[in-house]
């Protein structure tokens, strides 16, 4: 394996580790606090909230700055701050300790996760690129559905600090691995923008992946944060919820692999417009399902969907090879700002209306409204006249040699 390769497999690995660690305690605040606290969709939607708040706004900072000090620097520190925060919910189980936890995981971890979206565009040189998202896509979203299967195992067996035990665990072995003594690979040349056949509808289709990327934080956060009180309401043990919150992310590391192999959905948004609709459908009809395998298939459709939107909004970013921490900054931040939404709506929502299909049914209209303003970015750029299935185009060749 060569050092490129060598350091791009321990982002991968850590990226892994880390979105183990925090959604594994981000699953165990949430069932601890809707089952010894009696909470509620709205404060099961401001728990979700804070952490989802303070990533969205200290994100861009985490960026700015790993342009200017260093990725590794940056997402070093973090990682070593996410493990000591771990303290404050081993030390007590309160509402009050958990809305801290949440708060202070969501912004070490906006200084975590674009440094090493940096850092990796710099191993990942011309064409490696898109392959080196793709497994760096899977890897940290295989981490979320491994990391809170694990909480709600440790949690059924030992109750609310051994699932942040299992949670810690995860954050110590990827701070292990980045810790770890690598030789140094060669500094490869500042790599080329990806070749494009109208760099004018490039910058488009980043807008457009950018409202599709909030959307898609705002559909799985609203679904994963709030499911506890769900689960409560229909008697849903812990493990099945875990794993029914599970399923969103597999299906979302699923598009991944997909994604990664095909290029056709790259500045497409016939592809993105049709995937919406088929999420906003299946989640309409969440008012109607009787069991969790009909609840198992709508979070499948749901994850999928997030899936294409985030890896649009993160590969149309990258492709431009211009300031790609201030970039992939804003990428996690809007993110972020739509993980914060979600359950804070869907909470408002739940609490106002009492019934519990309704928080997971809202994000129909939302999806519903995003494919109108993403049609609508895109006319009023190139066109009223432009028919959604012409609404494309494909990266240029590339030239001889490269």
């Amino acid at each position: 394996m060569g050092r490129l390769s060598l350091h791009r497999a321990r982002i991968h690995a850590t990226a892994f580790l880390l979105d183990a660690a925090s959604f594994a305690v981000a699953f165990s605040l949430s069932w601890h606090a809707e089952r010894a606290h009696g909470a509620g969709f709205e404060i099961l939607g401001y728990l979700g909230a804070a952490s989802a708040f303070a990533y969205a706004v200290l994100t861009p900072i985490a960026g700015v700055w790993s342009d200017r000090f260093g990725a590794e620097r940056v997402y070093r520190t973090a990682l070593v701050a996410y493990i000591l925060s771990l303290s404050i919910p081993l030390a007590s189980g309160s509402l009050a300790a958990l809305f801290a936890m949440s708060a202070a995981g969501g912004a070490i971890l906006a200084f975590f996760w674009p440094p090493l979206w940096h850092r990796l565009s710099r191993l990942a040189p011309g064409p490696a690129l898109g392959p080196s998202v793709g497994v760096f896509n899977v890897a940290w979203c295989l981490g979320i559905v491994a990391g809170p299967i694990a909480a709600a195992r440790a949690y059924d067996a030992r109750g609310f600090r051994a699932a942040i035990v299992a949670g810690a665990a995860f954050a110590v072995a990827g701070l292990a691995i980045l810790g770890a003594r690598f030789p140094e690979p060669s500094d490869p040349p500042r790599p080329d923008p990806i070749p494009l056949a109208d760099p004018r509808r490039a910058r488009t289709f980043l807008a457009i992946g950018r409202v599709a990327n909030f959307t898609g934080y705002f559909v799985v956060a609203d679904l994963a944060r709030l499911f506890p009180r769900f689960a409560s309401h229909y008697s849903i043990p812990v493990v099945t919820a875990a794993e029914l919150v599970a399923v969103i992310y597999a299906a979302q590391a699923v598009a991944f692999v997909i994604l990664r192999f095909f290029r056709r959905w790259h500045y497409s948004l016939g592809t993105l417009v049709a995937t919406q609709g088929i999420a906003a459908a299946a989640l309409a009809a969440m008012p109607f399902v009787r069991s969790t395998g009909a609840v198992a298939a709508i979070f499948a459709v749901a994850g999928a969907t997030a899936g294409l939107a985030y890896y649009s909004s993160i590969y149309y970013s990258l492709a431009l090879r211009v300031e790609e921490g201030r970039l992939s900054g804003l990428h996690e931040a809007i993110l972020g700002m739509g993980a914060c939404l979600g359950p804070l709506l869907g909470g408002w929502i739940g609490a106002a209306t009492r019934l519990p299909y309704v928080p997971f049914a809202f994000p129909a209209v939302v999806l519903a409204g995003t494919v109108a303003v993403e049609v609508a970015i895109f006319r009023a750029r190139h066109g009223r006249n432009v028919s959604v299935a012409a609404c494309s185009f494909r990266e240029s060749p590339r030239p001889a040699g490269r």
